[in-house]
């Protein structure tokens, strides 16, 4: 059963799915994108922490946030591999 909370709790999670989102796209500059990749899945991974008792009305940005910052850590890792591994 969901508990209830305030509803100015349930529009900071809102706003933290958010920017987690934004982070997550952000993450896909190069180079400058690499720290943000890695905050949008913390910032991702804290909020569905936070709201896993709760309804959480940005879970799927929370969610979008984890696989976009995953997803450019993993082209971020690959892309300065490549020149390493094929000289």
């Amino acid at each position: 059963m969901m508990q209830s909370i305030d509803p100015l709790q349930r529009v900071q999670l809102a706003e933290r799915s958010l920017r987690g989102f934004a982070m997550g796209w952000l993450g896909f500059v190069p180079l400058l994108g690499l720290p943000l990749a890695a905050l949008a899945i913390w910032i991702g991974a804290k909020t569905l922490g936070a709201s896993r008792e709760v309804w959480n009305p940005g879970r799927s940005y929370s969610i979008a946030a984890i696989t976009l910052g995953s997803l450019s850590l993993i082209l971020h890792f690959v892309f300065l591999l490549l020149p390493v591994l094929f000289p």
